[in-house]
């Protein structure tokens, strides 16, 4: 049987299934607590705000109050350490399977946040981000391996929870950042807390079906899905789990893609699409005290309007005017708006920049949720972790950009927002040449991915541009 079929007869979404993403969402919660950790233990405290007036940071600490380079400088190359380890990581799940590169990644995150917490200087600081960065990139598998574990018709749901777990993250560091007033103590707690739920991973989380039966174990990969029937409290006796042979079995590579030139096509709209995205998602969200002078209530607003807009992605994706590909054009154009109206008045009233402000950051966090959710899709199983982390690894371009962008504000507050603005216009015109995914079934090898486009060809509107690239 197709693995598709076999994932009908295990249960789309059974109750073990909901644990397990579950607990893969929960580690998502901790994520953000490292990619905007700089936001609070890297801020300047407002002397003129009552809640930051016992806040100590590295900028204290480390008498950094005149260079706020140093502090772009190490959200920077925290980036550069997450784009390495999107790569590499990603790579290595597509050959070694997705738990086995994700847990440890995910044990070495709360080790990295720790230690940070114990330097004493802005130089070792930063040398523990950068590995910090790195290991955070590993656990970018975890969305590969939940979208893997479950059917293709509960992937919008799951991948919602997903991202609203990593938006309360946000929401929970600024909260608790406001009740310790220690980045030190921020550190030990959040890497403390994340080491914790990684221990409790290792017995419980399982390997991939759809990976194992990708690198030619399916006999491991039958057994899997029959034991996962069993805890959904399906009985699948009599049932013969024989999975049907790919063609491709070998796990392929990035220079393996590179061989259809189709795919490269594809990859390289995406990975300009992802740069953009990350670009203006970070840029946002550093810029928090452009929208309110509280860094505490910046940090949370920023980080809880995620939550309506991974609805508001969930809603569109389900919509038959929409699906992925129209959804993402829509979120870029909402954010696009938002990022004129910020460009237009930076110096507005503060109802005017929260307005604007958020409005632009709802719709780029939705249009991140559907960004996972497309890419995956597109690509064959063989290269979806490596695909996948090409893409996300030119997006951490954009990340390292970000900060520096926010820094040219200082003759003119308007010229980030111009720069994003532009950005913004270009990925929507990416965006129509990448193909249509609706009503197809996940890829499994090359082949599959590129027969897709013959199947919405009626719908696609780059079908004729891929079918001419291809030749």
């Amino acid at each position: 049987m197709h693995i598709d079929e076999a994932y009908q007869i295990v249960g789309e979404c059974g109750k073990y299934q909901v644990f397990l993403v579950f607990l893969l969402s929960c580690q998502n919660f901790f994520v953000p607590m490292q990619m905007v950790l700089m936001v609070i233990v890297g801020a300047t405290p407002n002397p003129d705000v009552k809640v930051e007036q016992n806040l100590t940071t590295i900028v204290t600490d480390f008498h950094l109050e005149n260079e706020q380079w140093k502090i772009d400088l190490i959200q920077s190359l925290f980036m550069v350490g997450y784009m390495v380890g999107c790569t590499v990581n990603g790579q290595l799940s597509d050959i070694y399977g997705r738990k086995n590169i994700f847990l440890p990644c995910f044990t070495a995150v709360g080790v990295c946040n720790i230690l940070s917490g114990l330097t004493n200087n802005w130089k070792t600081f930063l040398v523990t981000r950068v590995f910090a960065g790195f290991f955070v990139g590993g656990c970018a598998i975890a969305f590969t391996l939940a979208r893997e574990l479950i059917g293709a018709k509960v992937w919008n749901w799951a991948g919602m929870l997903y991202h609203i777990s990593f938006s309360l993250g946000m929401g929970v560091l600024a909260a608790l950042s406001l009740w310790l007033q220690d980045w030190r103590l921020i550190c030990y707690v959040t890497g403390g807390l994340t080491c914790l739920l990684s221990f409790s991973f290792y017995p419980v989380m399982i390997e991939s079906p759809r990976w194992l039966h990708s690198v030619g174990k399916s006999e491991k990969a039958s057994q899997l899905l029959e034991s996962m029937a069993k805890k959904n409290g399906r009985n699948p006796e009599g049932i013969d789990w024989t999975l049907s042979q790919l063609e491709e079995m070998k796990s392929s590579t990035l220079v393996d893609l590179f061989r259809h030139k189709t795919l490269v096509f594809w990859l390289i709209m995406g990975a300009f699409i992802w740069s953009t995205a990350a670009l203006i998602y970070y840029g946002l969200t550093l810029s928090v005290s452009d929208l309110t002078p509280n860094l505490f209530l910046g940090t949370a607003l920023s980080g809880l309007v995620e939550v309506p807009g991974s609805l508001l992605s969930v809603f569109l994706l389900n919509s038959p005017k929409f699906g992925k590909k129209r959804t993402t054009m829509f979120t870029f154009t909402v954010c696009l708006i938002g990022l004129i109206g910020m460009a237009a008045r930076p110096d507005g009233p503060e109802w005017w920049r929260l307005t604007f402000g958020l409005t632009a950051k709802l719709a780029i966090a939705a249009n991140f949720n559907v960004l996972f959710l497309y890419c995956i899709e597109i690509f064959p199983t063989t290269m979806r972790t490596a695909s996948l982390g090409f893409s996300s690894t030119m997006g951490r371009i954009g990340a390292i950009i970000a900060p520096f962008i926010n820094l040219t504000d200082t003759n003119e507050p308007r010229l980030p927002y111009i720069i994003y603005s532009i950005t913004c216009a270009l990925s929507i015109i990416a965006t129509i040449f990448l193909p249509s995914t609706e009503s197809c079934p996940l890829p499994q090898n090359v082949e599959e991915a590129l027969s897709r486009k013959s199947q919405n060809n009626k719908d696609d509107e780059t079908g004729l541009i891929n079918s001419e690239f291809e030749s």
